[in-house]
């Protein structure tokens, strides 16, 4: 091997960082080649890996999977050790390490000594949170050198409606790293996502104007993904698509006029302009999931058996596995299978929750 080179002021972090860059740019490069001739094909490593620090929770949400999953599953962390695991195993390719899964990371008790050794080791970070603690460790998220982006989810101004948040604890946590973010660093980028529900879509607007004053340059949301029948007609479930297409419309509108970039996700324009949504999703080509137990899945809404567990089978491997080569094979070829019914509206309605929830 060749000796390393040392770059005065540039710390090893980014020095790594590039690397990782320039590997998983060649990736894509050949693997679009090979989409071209072949069709859609999966990156030679994932791009992303999700981790899901924690599957405790300090809110009770209505409309969150939890409500419907198994007590024994609702509480737990990743340890150290599963962390370190998945970190000696990834292969050259992979760029971003994020958090996600059905609990709030910054519950775990030792998160900041986790995200450090991802930030030493040279991936970029993104961090989903409900807020409530983001004040506490806003100073501590700032100093990791490649935190790129943070998520608070904010669904609703007022705690009445979704059982949610304490609001001025996330708002407060907001603009605390949002002070810190000044006027000269433009990273991490600073998002608010929220759920959209029958109960909330009138807020969209509102809510827009609020984060604008906390220091909050972007507003996305999302229709909800309802987990039973009854849901999907109760309050918290999807709204009427038009009724969402007017709010949506109002809310980028407000955020126009206030420096807000207003999203939504992709499922939710497609539907909103009248479309199936249906289409080929390409987490299972370009990302992984590893709940804290060290199950692999595509993504945390995978509810059906885990492909693999990082504690008995190097990623690398669980990448090119047979299990995860006939997924995507099958999701190519049009099969119900988890994705497609995910793609076409059929997330949760069938699958027994308590069971597939398991894992």
């Amino acid at each position: 091997m060749g000796r390393r080179r040392d770059y005065p002021g540039i710390s090893t972090e980014y020095l790594s960082l590039a690397g990782h860059i320039a590997t998983v740019a060649g990736n894509i490069v050949v693997n679009r080649l090979g989409s071209m001739i072949r069709g859609p094909s999966a990156l030679a490593a994932p791009m992303s890996v999700y981790l899901e620090f924690a599957r405790t929770c300090n809110y009770s949400c209505a409309m969150c999977l939890r409500e419907v999953m198994p007590k024994r599953d609702l509480d737990g962390y990743m340890s150290m050790e599963t962390l370190e695991v998945v970190l000696d195993n990834l292969g050259p390719g992979t760029v971003s390490i994020g958090s996600s899964g059905w609990g709030e990371p910054l519950l775990t008790p030792n998160i900041i000594d986790m995200l450090s050794e991802i930030s030493k080791r040279g991936y970029m970070i993104s961090i989903i949170t409900n807020g409530k603690l983001l004040e506490k460790f806003a100073h501590d998220l700032f100093r990791l050198k490649t935190l790129y982006h943070v998520t608070v989810s904010l669904d609703s101004l007022s705690s009445k409606k979704t059982g949610k948040h304490e609001n001025p604890d996330v708002l407060r946590g907001m603009k605390v790293l949002s002070d810190l973010k000044g006027y000269h660093r433009r990273l991490p980028l600073l998002r608010v996502s929220g759920t959209v529900m029958k109960e909330n879509i009138d807020e969209l607007p509102k809510l827009v104007e609020e984060v604008a004053r906390h220091g909050v340059k972007w507003s996305d949301c999302h229709i909800v993904n309802p987990y039973t029948k009854k849901m999907r007609a109760s309050q918290v479930g999807p709204p009427d698509l038009g009724e969402f297409a007017k709010a949506f419309q109002k809310a980028r509108a407000t955020g126009e006029k206030l420096g807000v970039r207003v999203t939504c996700d992709r499922k939710s324009t497609i539907e909103m302009n009248g479309a199936r949504t249906g289409g080929l999703c390409s987490l299972p080509f370009k990302t992984m999931f590893i709940d804290y137990k060290g199950n692999v899945r595509p993504c945390c809404h995978y509810l059906t058996k885990p492909l693999h567990n990082v504690n008995e089978v190097p990623l690398t491997k669980i990448w090119k596995s047979e299990e995860y080569i006939k997924l995507r094979s099958d999701m190519k070829c049009g099969k119900e299978v988890f994705c497609t019914n995910c793609m076409n509206g059929k997330m949760y309605l069938n699958i027994p929750i308590p069971i597939a929830a398991q894992g």
